[in-house]
Order: structure tokens, then sequence, then C-alpha cells
């Protein structure tokens, strides 16, 4: 901002850190005399998508595959386009009713990749899923694939222990 008689003024925000969404900042210069200026501008801060790195599933199960944005999306639907590829067959090994993940609100969208059961032992086998940039609204983070491996029987139950004192979490 430039003012007449006292030459450059330094404009202040009414904001200075933004998470993801939508926000309209307040920018206000005061010159010598005390009189203000303001001004508004638009900030958009796109959210980053992410998977889980690594999962397992069984033949006969369905397995729900997740995406996170890391903050709200500044307009929905956010729609991530997925290529699946891996050692299992499509149509074969598994079925999906969708090429892409839709997030109509919030930060999680879904979709269910159907694990076929069959016969044949095949050993394990793998369904690599991986995340497309979206249009709009949402741009991909640092783990955009993700590795299903599919064993021939039933997944065991997975162990997680936590360590906490007067909710303080331990180390891991």
């Amino acid at each position: 901002a430039v003012d007449a008689l006292d030459g450059d003024l330094t404009p202040v925000p009414d904001q200075l850190a933004f998470l993801s969404g939508a926000y309209t900042v307040t920018w206000s210069a005061t010159d010598a005399a005390g009189n203000v200026g303001t001004d508004t501008q638009e900030v958009v801060v796109t959210p980053q998508l992410s998977i889980k790195p690594r999962a397992r599933t069984a033949e006969g199960a369905d397995y729900v595959v997740t995406v996170i944005l890391n903050g709200p999306a500044p307009a929905y639907p956010v729609v991530v386009p997925v290529t699946l590829g891996g050692t299992a067959e499509a149509e074969t090994d598994y079925t999906v009713t969708t090429d892409a993940i839709v997030i109509e609100s919030g930060r999680k969208g879904m979709m269910t990749i159907t694990v076929l059961a069959d016969d044949v032992e095949e050993g394990e086998e793998t369904i690599e899923i991986t995340l497309g940039a979206p249009e709009e609204n949402a741009v991909l983070g640092e783990t955009i694939i993700s590795i299903i491996n599919v064993i021939e029987s039933d997944v065991p139950p997975a162990l997680k222990l936590s360590v906490s004192q007067d909710s303080q979490n331990g180390r891991k």
C-alpha cells in the first residue's frame, strides 16, 4: 500500500496461518495520521490425499480402500481416479464397481474391492492401488500407492499394544 504523504505502508493480514480450506483474508494498512485502508483476498489451501501403504485381506472377503484428506477441501466433491494392478487379476481374483473414489464431504472416501474365493492354491497375490491426481479440490500427497496382499485363508487378527501413564503415551 502507498500513501501520498507517508509513502510505502506495510499491510497486515488478519490471519497468518492456514489449514486446508477456503478463507477470506482482510489486509489493513494504517498511515501516520491513523487512517486505515482495508482490502480482502480469497485464499484457497488445497489438502493432500493419502492412502494406507500396505494391507492384507483374504480370498472371499471385501476390502475397503480408504483415502484420507489431511484437511477439509475448499469445495466438494473430490474425485480421485484409481488404477488397479498387481499380480491378482481383475474379474478373476477380484472385482470393483468403480474406477474412482469420491469424497462427498469430510475427509474420507472409500471404495470396496471384492476379493473372489476360488479353490486354486495360488499363494499370496497382490492388488496394487495407485491414486491418480484429482481434477480439483485436492492434490496427491506422499503416499499414493497401496499394496494389498491377498492370502488364501482368513486374515488372523493383529495385536497392537500401547503404554500410557498420566495421559502421556509411551514410546512406540
